[in-house]
Parts: structure tokens; C-alpha cells; sequence
């Protein structure tokens, strides 16, 4: 069963990613998420700042 995070925790953990200068393995050893996890919010966040810059780009 997989454990779910709350949108707090994920956003401080990201925090802690680019704290770490996007190391993942100090970033899993730091906070105990899983690897494949953190992997996962990192492409997420990643998607949704190029859709955001997008929809920036067409405001223009």
C-alpha cells in the first residue's frame, strides 16, 4: 500500500531537494522519503513549471 503525503510536506521536501542542489540520494537519506517518490514530485514540479512559463509566454 502506498503512504500518502500531505501537500505541506511534499512542498518542504522539494525545499530540501533544491537545498540540496537536486541531490536526490542526500535528499531520501535526509527525510526517509523513497527515491522513486521524490523522483516523482520532482518531474511533477518540473512539468508544471513549464506549463506555467507557457501560459506566461502566451499572455504575451
Amino acid at each position: 500500500m502506498s503512504r500518502r503525503y500531505a501537500p505541506d510536506h511534499k512542498q518542504l521536501v522539494l525545499k530540501i531537494f533544491n537545498d540540496y542542489k537536486g541531490n536526490v540520494i542526500h535528499t531520501v537519506r535526509y527525510t526517509g522519503v523513497p527515491e522513486r517518490t521524490l523522483r516523482d514530485w520532482v518531474e511533477e514540479a518540473r512539468a508544471a513549471a513549464a506549463r506555467r512559463k507557457a501560459a506566461a509566454q502566451r499572455q504575451k
